[in-house]
């Protein structure tokens, strides 16, 4: 009885050729597993873009971007480690000149696993450097509203009257 069961069994697996279907149920799993496990991803940051070792004489009066778009790409679960504070953009500038002037934007990574590969949108960024100057200004309050009538004005005096205001030329210059 055992017997004819299984000669029953051989015969429905060689009409129907459940072999043949198993065998490619077993080899899509396997493509699928080797495709997913080999697929990268990409991620998009913004980070912002700092001035770094500029003369203490100069100052930044204009940056043409003052973020970099960051392209991570790698595996899914190496992208989940990446911490964006220890990933920071920025620009030397101790060679800088007065005037508008292209500077190449730099990475400083730590603690990025090695398998991530990172690049920027845009490596260049244009910088206007400008004289940094000093100058005193006088503080002048603004009072805006009504006082109901029976209460008393408010004194407008200030403490400190004046304070100094430092850095690139033309933008000192426009405080009023």
């Amino acid at each position: 009885m055992a017997g004819t069961i299984r000669h029953k069994i051989a015969i429905m697996i060689k009409k129907r050729d459940y072999l043949a279907k198993l065998v490619c149920l077993v080899l899509a799993t396997i493509l699928w597993a080797y495709i997913t496990a080999g697929r990268t991803e990409t991620l998009r940051f913004r980070v912002p873009i700092m001035p770094r070792n500029m003369p203490s004489s100069l100052a930044v009066s204009d940056m043409s971007d003052r973020n970099a778009i960051l392209i991570a790409e790698g595996k899914r679960e190496h992208l989940k480690s990446i911490n964006m504070k220890s990933i920071r953009a920025y620009v030397n500038l101790e060679n800088a000149v007065i005037g508008s002037r292209e500077y190449p934007v730099r990475l400083e990574k730590e603690q990025v696993p090695e398998e991530i590969t990172l690049s920027l949108d845009s490596n260049n960024v244009t910088v206007t450097v400008e004289q940094k100057v000093e100058r005193w200004v006088k503080v002048i309050p603004v009072i805006e509203g009504t006082v109901r009538k029976g209460k008393g004005g408010i004194d407008r005096m200030v403490f400190p009257e004046r304070v100094k205001s430092a850095g690139p030329k033309s933008l000192v210059d426009s405080i009023d």
